[in-house]
């Protein structure tokens, strides 16, 4: 079978340190194939990113090309799955498990779909690979060690910076645009960048951050990292208090090493550090900039779509002519009416819009009551409640019974670890204890596979919809005389006409819930044969001019027919 390896490694992001690196490992690792026997298929490179990430380009990129799907669940957790696709290669080279991965779980994890999927993986600089039959535990120890570097010098740095911090020293990881290092490693001001930076500021008190942003690209002005300015890139600059001389630091931190996330932390916990440099403009130009940020955010908010989201019949008003919703508009005075879809958008639809007051003014003409005779069935309650307690009961002792299994078996391969280390290579011991790890290694796996299965969340979020139902539907049933929030939380929609308006109004049974526990647990169903959802439903005729004549009409030819019956 034909050998294609692909190498894969991370360099750094100063341009022309990347540029000599590329070419060298080029020239040395189309050597290393060619002693080898492998065609080089292509070497991948990323820039500057932390072995903790996944999310990096080339190396999502390669492992696509190895036939691995990425995922990235609701949790923020990378996911890595085999895919129907063949590899385009079938050798992974790696200078070391540190280039590749510094998460273990999660790099072993990638290793092992690699193995399934027929493509091996060779680390140079130790000279292990999935080639060999116990490549599992001598890699693991090799990922394991990493991680533990990796989350060392994690606290190494932490510690650096907190005291750094509490020395009021000022040393960020990448210069601000408009300042450079001199040759005593200074940070001093750039003299072209610092003009920019000027200009963004002067410039932001006239227009925002997306005329800026097409100004300097069309002048060819480019950032920091060498490409062209964007909007948030802009608006970093102008919140940055650096620029009049003190530096903000402390706003952001990382739980753990293997997190590719950072959360931002309390304004509380933010440290200021005056005078770190010389600044670009004054701290009232920057004061002034900011407050105009501010307002420009406020007024955004208002005009944006917090209107949809505060707006009580958003998606609930029905065009009788067309069957367009209606959208809502803010007329002279702040007068609010709603208005046909098709129509305001120039379609063929005639029908006339309508005030919010007049719709208002019907819903507290509806009367419920009379429905409140055909709630929600209480059994379906008593079932779903005692059926979802016993499930989250159950998984729950099964994922704490697969955590203890789990933990038993690393304190288990920790000791193997050990006693690994310690012995020759000529030691027939050697292999027995590898072959003992390897088994341990896969039964955690299994275990990782059943944990991963286990939905404890999502049982607890059918019981807070189930608790929340519940005391609607009591609400309901208690109350003859309902609020105007009431009606609203059961309008279902609105069929607005020239002449009438139509309100219908659904009654809440456990019906979808059942539906979402049966989808759970499908060997075990509740039985969804639930009652009829019922719906209600009230018309009133409008009373604007034109609605009356056409009801003076229609009044006056049901009185001629009646008169010419009785006749």
């Amino acid at each position: 079978m034909k050998q294609i390896a692909v190498v894969y490694t991370r360099v750094s992001t100063d341009k022309l340190i990347q540029k000599t690196s590329l070419t060298t490992q080029k020239e040395y690792y189309t050597d290393y194939c060619e002693r080898k026997g492998y065609d080089l298929f292509k070497i991948y490179a990323d820039e500057g990113l932390t072995g903790t990430n996944v999310r990096r380009e080339a190396f999502r990129e390669m492992l696509y090309k190895a036939g691995l799907d990425y995922t990235r669940n609701d949790n923020g957790y990378d996911w890595f799955s085999k895919s129907t696709r063949v590899p385009e290669f079938n050798i992974l080279v790696c200078k070391d498990v540190s280039r590749f991965s510094r998460g273990s779980v999660q790099g072993q994890m990638i290793i092992k779909l690699l193995k399934d999927m027929g493509v091996n993986t060779v680390f140079e600089n130790s000279g292990m690979s999935t080639f060999s039959d116990n490549w599992q535990m001598n890699i693991g120890i090799l990922f394991n060690i990493a991680e533990n570097e990796s989350a060392s010098m994690s606290k190494r740095i932490k510690f650096a910076k907190k005291h750094k911090r509490d020395k009021k020293v000022y040393a960020p990881s990448r210069i601000p645009y408009g300042y450079t290092r001199n040759t005593e490693n200074e940070i001093v001001i750039h003299p072209e960048q610092s003009e920019i930076v000027k200009y963004i500021f002067a410039r932001y008190l006239e227009v925002g951050s997306n005329i800026i942003t097409n100004e300097l690209n069309e002048k060819g002005v480019l950032s920091q990292t060498g490409v062209r300015f964007t909007p948030d890139k802009v608006t970093r600059i102008i919140s940055n208090t650096v620029f009049y001389g003190d530096a903000t630091v402390n706003k952001s931190n990382k739980k753990s090493v293997t997190d590719t996330k950072r959360e931002k932390n309390e304004k509380s916990d933010f440290v200021t550090i005056p005078n770190v440099v010389d600044p670009i403009i004054t701290k009232e130009e920057w004061k002034e900039a900011n407050r105009i940020r501010v307002s420009r955010i406020n007024k955004s908010s208002k005009r944006g779509r917090k209107t949809a989201k505060n707006d009580v019949y958003y998606s609930k008003l029905i065009c009788s002519s067309c069957g367009s919703r209606l959208v809502r508009h803010m007329g002279e005075k702040e007068k609010i009416s709603y208005i046909c879809q098709s129509r305001r958008k120039g379609g063929n639809c005639k029908s006339r819009s309508i005030a919010i007051n007049v719709i208002n003014k019907f819903m507290r003409r509806t009367e419920l009551s009379h429905m409140t005779n055909s709630m929600g069935d209480s059994a379906y309650y008593n079932e779903l409640m005692k059926r979802l307690e016993n499930e989250k009961l159950h998984l729950s002792e099964t994922q704490m019974t697969i955590q203890k299994q789990m933990e038993t078996l690393n304190l288990e391969i920790d000791s193997i670890i050990d006693k690994y280390m310690v012995l020759d290579d000529s030691d027939k011991f050697k292999q027995r204890l590898i072959d003992r790890s390897n088994l341990k290694e896969e039964e955690i796996t299994k275990l990782e596979v059943k944990l991963s299965e286990i939905n404890i969340a999502s049982i607890e979020r059918i019981q807070q919809k189930v608790d929340s139902k519940k005391e609607m539907i009591e609400t309901i049933f208690k109350n003859k005389n309902f609020t105007q929030e009431e009606k609203l939380n059961l309008l279902n929609k609105v069929d607005v006409s020239d002449y009438t308006l139509t309100f219908h109004f659904s009654m809440p049974t456990y019906e979808e819930e059942v539906k979402e526990f049966n989808e759970l647990f499908t060997m075990t169903p509740i039985a969804s044969d639930m009652p009829y959802n019922p719906f209600a439903k009230e018309t009133f005729r409008r009373d604007h001019k034109a609605a009356r004549e056409h009801w003076q009409v229609l009044d006056d030819e049901s009185r001629d027919n009646e008169a010419f019956y009785n006749s």
